[in-house]
């Protein structure tokens, strides 16, 4: 059975030596396919390589027409013409100018060459030597242009123009900083530095002188007081009274927004006594002058700003309190029922009259065409009148003065300005403002009063 087995490839080789079978379609159809491919092939690299010999073919003619023998002798006369028409002035100077001497040589060199390649031809001789002098008289003509025209370059000035500009160098330190540069036109080209300076712009107009009036409200206000009931007593009895204040004032602006203000101002403060009766005796009119200090009393009036002490011929009334005091004994009792007193329409008024110096600072914070101010600051005001008036209405009739006020009081002030600009330097303004005492003004009276008022200031500024 081995021996079978050894043997078996020659069993085959018998059995199935004649038998055949065909091959399936599919093997012939991918031998088809593989077969037109091969032909694509074969067509492509036949393409690429026709393509690869007519760049090189293309390549080489450019390259021998660009690197061709560019001799003058064998470019004709109209595209030497052209040429130099389109070659600039420096480029003529340096490559076409040509002397007369080297254009005879070439024309000869030329003229030889033919004569020897042509010997059998010397009736050609004649028209080679008649083109060549042709040629030589346009380039002799076109040489002799071109050295004119090279004298002429050489003849023109030359100009160097160099602007000069200004550069500017801002400091980031600074909000204003302005710096110029010039350009100094030079051989080196340096630049130089001028009219540097590091400082701010100062504005114009730092200056200012005004002029102001306004009316006031001129009251005091109490603290304190010894005894409560007094305060509450003379807050009840005593009235404002309007007063006036105005003068001169100098400013200067220290800052972009703020302005520094002192001046000299003119103004007067004071309250009204009220519930007080005055009478006339009408008996002092009919008496003899050297009579008459008969009838004229000595009186002491308390009040929230110090004891007034005067004296007159009228003879005064408290109707709420005991306020009057009659410093005439032999004089106390009055009878006011009698006809001859007749009853004056009047009331008692305190007046001070001060010379105030400010110092104030105000601060613009809406600059529009209407400038809002914050004003703030303190003044010193000086004593310089003490009355005490019978106010009639009609008129008025000084009586006396107050006693213990102060000669020197200080005050603070606080107000909201409005400028608007009447002409280039001229501004008006408008500016309610409360002025108020930071001291007591007489430090001898019961009660601790400070004076205060309100204003509404108007003016004009004149800058310069």
């Amino acid at each position: 059975m081995s021996e079978n087995l050894k043997n078996i490839d020659i069993i085959y080789r018998k059995e199935l030596g004649d038998y055949s079978r065909p091959a399936p379609n599919e093997v012939w159809s991918n031998i088809e396919m593989e077969l037109n491919q091969s032909k694509k092939k074969s067509y492509l690299s036949f393409y690429k390589f026709a393509a690869a010999i007519i760049s090189l073919t293309l390549i080489g003619s450019v390259y021998l027409y660009l690197n061709k023998n560019g001799n003058i002798e064998n470019i004709p006369v109209a595209e030497i013409q052209s040429r130099n028409e389109i070659v600039s002035i420096p480029e003529r100077a340096e490559k076409l100018v040509l002397s007369e001497k080297e254009v005879q040589i070439s024309s000869e060199e030329k003229i030889e060459t033919k004569v020897n390649n042509s010997e059998s031809l010397a009736e050609n001789k004649e028209e080679v030597k008649a083109e060549n002098k042709e040629f030589l008289l346009i380039a002799d003509e076109r040489n002799t242009r071109d050295y004119d025209k090279l004298d002429k370059l050489e003849s023109y000035p030359i100009f160097m123009i160099v602007e000069k500009k200004d550069i500017k160098i801002i400091d980031n330190r600074k909000a204003k900083v302005k710096s110029l540069i010039n350009s100094i036109p030079d051989i080196n080209s340096n630049l130089a530095l001028d009219n540097f300076s590091d400082k701010p712009i100062q504005n114009k107009n730092k200056w200012a002188l005004g002029g102001e009036f306004s009316p006031l409200y001129s009251y005091r206000h109490i603290t304190e007081s010894v005894h409560e009931s007094d305060k509450e007593l003379f807050n009840d009895v005593e009235n404002p009274v309007m007063s006036y204040s105005g003068g001169l004032n100098f400013q200067y602006k220290a800052m972009e927004r703020l302005t520094v203000q002192f001046g000299v101002y003119y103004s007067t403060m004071g309250q009204a006594l009220d519930y007080m009766s005055i009478y006339e005796n009408s008996a002092f009119s009919l008496v003899p002058e050297e009579n008459k200090d008969r009838y004229i009393t000595e009186y002491s009036l308390d009040n929230s700003t110090g004891g007034i002490i005067f004296s007159s011929e009228y003879v005064f009334v408290d109707d709420r309190a005991e306020r009057v005091s009659n410093l005439t004994n032999s004089k106390s009792q009055v009878d006011i029922s009698n006809p001859v007193f007749n009853n004056l329409d009047a009331e008692i008024e305190q007046s001070f009259q001060y010379i105030e110096v400010p110092f104030l600072l105000r601060y613009k914070f809406i600059d529009k065409l209407i400038d809002v101010n914050f004003v703030g600051g303190i003044g010193a005001n000086f004593l310089i009148g003490n009355n005490v008036f019978i106010d009639y209405g009609d008129g008025k009739e000084n009586i006396g003065h107050t006693e213990g006020v102060r000669d020197v009081n200080y005050n603070g002030t606080i107000g909201l300005g409005f400028e608007y600009p009447l002409m280039k330097r001229i501004n008006i303004r408008f500016e309610p403002s409360i002025k108020y005492y930071l001291n007591e003004i007489n430090p001898t009276s019961q009660v601790e009063s400070h004076p205060y008022s309100l204003g509404f200031y108007t003016g004009i500024n004149y800058s310069f």
